[in-house]
């Protein structure tokens, strides 16, 4: 798709917070109750860094969403229990051996570009003057022809390998996706309450809305798919 002014907006209060913010966002356990935060480390914060891994394979660089939503994730074990969580990274990656070390070239550097200006406040202020605003954002071809995958790739004490697959090939991520989980999340409280998990509070979708979402979003094209690779 492309820039959405209202993720541009975030990112200029998360660079005008004084480090308020910031501060938070440094802590990959912050949505965890202090009784339940584990006591070993976790990268999770890192969002990968520019280097070639032949196990996806590709080339992975930072992602700028990765301080945000592993927290989630994180918040997530706190109720479910997934596990040890010992390491855990969120980051983007580029196929292909040749293309894709220039386009992860490409990204990474304007990934620390913007950081750099978001943090020098006159090179902000030019930031401000040609992202896009608030509302704005990519055109509704862009929207409609745009997808989204997400391949999730965990390793168990035991050895087992597993892929997971989240995506859809009905629009981009940010906008029609976006729109149809909500959409989705606020039919699964209204239809499918005696369906749900039983937890209260503030919570996360994979904890208040399980299954019954993942069956919702299935039947509207998106793909949430699990499967071992290694036993």
């Amino acid at each position: 798709g492309g820039f959405s002014g209202g993720t541009v907006a975030s990112m200029f209060a998360i660079a005008e917070s004084k480090g308020l913010m910031s501060k938070g966002l440094s802590d990959p356990y912050l949505l965890v109750r202090e009784d339940q935060k584990p006591t070993y480390p976790n990268p999770s914060n890192s969002g990968g860094w520019f280097h070639y891994d032949s196990k996806l394979p590709g080339y992975i660089v930072p992602c700028v969403f990765a301080s945000h939503d592993t927290k989630v994730v994180h918040r997530s074990n706190s109720y479910l229990n997934y596990g040890p969580l010992t390491y855990y990274e969120y980051f983007p990656f580029m196929l292909n051996r040749i293309s894709g070390f220039f386009a992860a070239f490409v990204y990474t550097v304007i990934y620390y570009g913007l950081g750099i200006s978001l943090a020098i406040g006159p090179l902000r202020n030019i930031l401000k003057m040609v992202l896009p605003k608030p509302g704005q954002g990519p055109s509704k071809s862009a929207r409609e022809n745009s997808y989204f995958k997400m391949h999730l790739i965990g390793k168990g004490e035991n050895g087992v390998v597993v892929r997971g697959l989240v995506g859809s090939n009905e629009g981009d991520a940010g906008y029609n996706e976006t729109s149809k989980m909500i959409a989705e999340s606020a039919l699964a409280l209204a239809l499918d309450y005696d369906k749900l998990p039983k937890f209260c509070g503030i919570l996360t979708p994979a904890v208040a809305l399980g299954l019954p979402l993942v069956e919702r979003l299935r039947n509207k094209k998106m793909f949430l798919e699990v499967s071992t690779l290694k036993e």
